[in-house]
């Protein structure tokens, strides 16, 4: 029986810490949302995590499919609940560190 291969890291080039998501989120909160901290709804800051999250998924995955391409592999296209962007984004949002930097972050706010 073939064995499962592994998942790839979420991040490949750097460990995520805390103060990375927290500055990431805030660059994403500023710079793509455009929003003061101190002005930024709970949907402001909700989609600067999103943002963050995003970035740190994309690399690996786009990484990954060029590989594919590059040993000539065959690709399964298929739909699954799994595929959903919402659960990549909550189960990234789960991993840690990454989910106790978003926690972090979202009690320096009183939330």
């Amino acid at each position: 029986m073939p064995q499962p291969q592994k998942t790839a890291p979420l991040v490949t080039s750097q460990a995520v810490t805390p103060a990375h998501l927290k500055s990431s989120i805030e660059r994403h909160l500023t710079l793509t949302v455009g929003k003061d901290a101190g002005h930024a709804s709970l949907r402001d800051w909700r989609m600067a995590l999103s943002l963050s999250l995003r970035d740190l998924i994309v690399t690996p995955w786009f990484a990954s499919t060029r590989e594919t391409y590059a040993e000539d592999h065959k690709r399964v296209y298929y739909l699954s609940m799994e595929f959903l962007i919402g659960r990549l984004l909550e189960d990234a949002a789960q991993r840690e560190p990454v989910h106790a930097g978003a926690a972090g972050q979202d009690q320096s706010r009183g939330g």
